[in-house]
């Protein structure tokens, strides 16, 4: 995440969070995104994000945790 030479890794990993970010679109997505189990997966997986030194992929993960955030605020009206 710190090499910035690894840029196959760096991309895989930013692919993966702009796909995290649009489960959110779907309420299937958003059921599956709810289970607690899936959630801490997903929180694990953006905390690891914000370490990268590709500020794109920092910066996905950021919209994956707010999407995260929106998906549980909507579900609690």
């Amino acid at each position: 995440m710190k090499d910035k030479e690894a840029k196959v890794i760096q991309n895989y990993h930013m692919m993966s969070l702009k796909f995290l970010a649009n489960v959110y679109q779907t309420e299937k997505g958003k059921e599956i995104m709810q289970n607690h189990e899936k959630g801490i997966e997903m929180i694990t997986f953006c905390m690891k994000s914000f370490l990268s030194c590709n500020e794109k992929v920092v910066y996905h993960a950021a919209l994956v945790l707010f999407n995260h955030i929106l998906c549980f605020a909507s579900d609690n009206k």
